[in-house]
């Protein structure tokens, strides 16, 4: 998974909402629970209550194909997204693209007005989160 859709607030209940949503999440969480209960189960909590979606599952190298992706998706889902955006509890609603850091001197992403009109009727941020590549030719995926 590499770009999702997140949706957060401290008074959120995603198990409400997805009682009643055709999208398919894949993470779930809720406010006070631990972030890495595996590993940390007393370890630091969630500050808020959220839900994540994959809307685009293309290579973090490939952000062009990730745009495709998620514009389709924003549009497919839209009303659905906009009753998430006016539920009860949420506080921001962030789509968030994970791209491959690139060794250049600048490195320079670019969106297209269709994906920010889009997410701007919607009313989401967008958030491009840069992932390091291993200096043995693997990609370090995102966590």
């Amino acid at each position: 998974m590499v770009a999702v859709l997140r949706a957060d607030g401290t008074q959120f209940d995603p198990d409400q909402f997805m009682a009643e949503s055709h999208l398919e999440a894949c993470k779930l969480y809720r406010k006070d629970e631990p972030l890495f209960p595996e590993l940390k189960p007393e370890g630091k909590k969630h500050s808020t209550s959220g839900i994540t979606f994959v809307v685009s599952d293309a290579d973090f190298h490939d952000f062009p194909q990730q745009i495709v992706e998620a514009t389709a998706y924003l549009e497919i889902n839209r009303d659905e997204l906009s009753r998430l955006r006016d539920f009860a509890g949420i506080e921001s609603v962030t789509l968030d693209f994970g791209i491959a850091q690139r060794d250049v001197m600048v490195q320079c992403d670019y969106l297209p007005p269709s994906l920010i009109r889009l997410a701007g009727e919607l009313e989401l941020g967008i958030e491009i989160t840069q992932y390091p590549i291993d200096t043995d030719g693997a990609d370090s995926e995102p966590g």
